[in-house]
């Protein structure tokens, strides 16, 4: 019996000494100064709020500020004493991520599948994650641009519905103007064919608009704005974008040239139904100008075949 008491006692004496050196050890220690928070940010943060013509609604711990549909949020960085950051709420976007390429792990974000806007100076500086149409919809030529510069002058991320930025508190009044302009661009409704019609028609890089035009033909083909988009790409200085409309437009060019001869043959008197065909041609194959315009003729002498006619000298 006392052995086996003995055996208990000992290491529990062994775990008190280990304890009350530990605790000895901690209260010996040196009091280490705490780094200095962002010198006078609160001041910074009220500055550069009026005069982007925010309505503060609190100042502290955090300065809270609205412009319309805008709401900003300035407060101490969780990632460095000498920062600070600026958060701007985008509810909308909740299921977009971007992070500038050199803050994310390779590995981190393996699982996700990575989107490219086209622009090749915007897709290697950021990592975007989210669905096609919505992030093309969202990153025009314009907010790209403006994302770029805040880069190269903060920590930028979206994500979780939220843009945010950390800087030095000096940066605050040449950076939140345009982190605003972000902020309004994002909070605005987005009618995604609407969106991307425009960007696949007036983004100043061919791959952006061949990137809009491809996503818009695959996830909204039966909009009004889609196939007005692909007859306006058929015109696009790109001959990759030109190529992409004339494939797309290669169904809609069959069915308009079926309903135009089915329309001629209703009016065809003896034509019996199926008669009619294009003849030398594969529907596919005709533009849409041939159709638009008019150019099937009726060759009398084939009975009723349908055909385009021949080109005259000159």
């Amino acid at each position: 019996m006392v052995e086996m008491w003995g055996q208990l006692i000992i290491p529990a004496l062994e775990l008190l000494a280990v304890a009350a050196i530990g605790l000895w050890t901690y209260r010996k220690r040196p009091n280490l100064p705490r780094q200095p928070r962002p010198f006078g940010w609160p001041n910074e943060a009220a500055k550069a709020a009026a005069a982007c013509g925010l309505q503060v609604v609190e100042t502290w711990p955090t300065l809270l500020a609205r412009a319309g549909p805008v709401e900003v949020r300035i407060g101490e960085s969780e990632s460095s004493d000498r920062e600070v950051q600026v958060a701007i709420a985008a509810p909308e976007l909740s299921e977009m991520r971007i992070h500038r390429r050199e803050t994310v792990h390779p590995y981190q974000y393996s699982w996700a599948p990575e989107n490219a806007t086209g622009d090749a100076q915007f897709d290697s500086a950021f990592f975007i994650e989210g669905p096609p149409a919505l992030v093309l919809a969202v990153l025009d030529a314009r907010t790209r641009t403006v994302l770029l510069w805040l880069s190269t002058r903060s920590r930028l991320a979206l994500s979780l519905g939220e843009v945010r930025a950390e800087m030095p508190p000096r940066d605050l009044s040449s950076t939140l103007p345009y982190l605003l302009e972000i902020g309004g661009r994002l909070a605005q409704p987005l009618d995604l064919a609407r969106c991307l019609a425009e960007n696949a028609h007036r983004d100043p890089e061919a791959g952006v608009r061949l990137q809009n035009l491809t996503v818009l033909a695959r996830e909204l083909p039966g909009s009004p704005a889609t196939l007005e988009a692909l007859r306006a790409a058929c015109s696009d200085p790109s001959p990759e974008v030109r190529l992409r409309a004339a494939q797309e437009l290669g169904d809609e060019l069959q069915r308009a040239a079926r309903q135009a001869i089915a329309e001629i043959q209703s009016r065809l008197p003896g034509a019996s139904p199926g008669q009619l065909s294009l003849a030398g041609t594969e529907a596919g194959q005709l533009s849409l100008a041939q159709i638009e315009e008019g150019q099937l003729s009726l060759v009398p002498e084939k009975a009723g075949r349908l055909s385009l006619p021949p080109e005259g000298p000159g």
